[in-house]
């Protein structure tokens, strides 16, 4: 600690550099008296005061205040400008001058270039549109609701789900009169009124009401299909879908009512058929179409298997299992 001033410091030898400043006698700025420890720096403050300019630029003319402001200036002469801008390609000698020109979107792409998202290639209309857009390519979501403390990319995100919170719909559709938050949300659920399909699928040219359907429609078309069923040949992507399939050729009707003699394909049948004909009662079998559907893929494999072995013994000939 300063014994004089008792300002406090990490090390001793940063207060014993300190104490020298109270043994100096202090310079006073005779205009606002402030005050200084070197004679230069207090010329240099008084000339702040006035619009004496006393250093100029031998290139251009320009008058400055001080010979490092001068000294500054003169790099803007060089020909090499080495700090360039990522989005107008404008060249900078400066790097102080380059974080000026990119704050506060002072940064204005030439309007003969496209405005072009470099991650999608998505063309935009507006730099501001951009900046939005570039936010999904990102982990970022600087919009915090202090409710339930989630995130969100976007304000007008973040505004919407706060109106959740308080229960504020101010949309309205004219026809279910069904509320929303947002006003664009009522287009699309108008479709559902209107029967309107506007997105189209380019490989098959399915219609779809909504853009996100026709989109996860599309990578159907993009799945490899190499799994297939031995007794009509049909195709699927994945083994989940081809259990279920086996159901088909089966011909069974797995769910019973426990209460009259009537038998169902599926589960979700026996259980409407509980509810319509004898309320009150619950079905509570354990049996789900999944389970029904893996017993049915599992005695057709065993079956495969046991027509392959047969058919190794007896010389590969063609042998049907009774």
């Amino acid at each position: 600690m300063c014994p004089i001033c008792h300002k406090r410091f990490a090390s001793k030898s940063n207060v014993q550099r300190h104490q020298i400043l109270h043994s100096k006698s202090r310079l006073k700025c005779h205009i606002c008296s402030r005050t200084f420890v070197k004679a230069g720096h207090l010329e240099k403050h008084v000339l702040s005061h006035s619009n004496v300019k006393l250093y100029t630029c031998q290139d251009c003319g320009k008058e400055f205040k001080t010979s490092s402001n001068l000294d500054q200036h003169k790099v803007t002469h060089l020909a090499i400008k080495p700090f360039k801008c990522d989005i107008c390609l404008k060249q900078f000698s400066v790097k102080a001058n380059l974080v000026k020109h990119q704050e506060k979107n002072r940064c204005k792409r030439p309007s003969d270039q496209p405005i072009v998202c470099n991650v999608c290639n998505k063309v935009f209309k507006r730099e501001f549109l951009l900046r939005s857009h570039l936010r999904r390519h990102t982990t970022e979501k600087p919009y915090t609701c202090e409710m339930c403390d989630m995130n969100f990319k976007y304000k007008s995100t973040l505004i919407r789900h706060i109106q959740l919170h308080n229960g504020i719909k101010p949309y309205s559709c004219k026809i279910c009169k069904k509320r929303f938050t947002h006003a664009g949300l009522i287009k699309p659920h108008m479709r559902k009124h209107t029967g309107e399909k506007p997105y189209q699928c380019p490989i098959c040219l399915k219609m779809f009401a909504h853009k996100h359907n026709m989109e996860r429609h599309t990578l159907r078309h993009a799945k490899i299909k190499h799994l297939v069923c031995d007794i009509c040949h049909k195709k699927f992507p994945k083994e989940s879908r081809l259990v279920y399939h086996m159901r088909i050729h089966t011909n069974d009707k797995p769910f019973s009512c426990k209460i009259c003699p009537k038998k169902f394909t599926h589960r979700q049948n026996v259980v409407r058929h509980y509810g319509r004909k004898h309320p009150g009662e619950v079905y509570d079998s354990p049996e789900t179409d999944a389970s029904v559907a893996r017993e049915a893929w599992e005695s057709a494999v065993l079956q495969r298997n046991l027509k392959k072995e047969l058919e190794a013994e007896n010389g590969n000939d063609e042998y049907v299992i009774p």
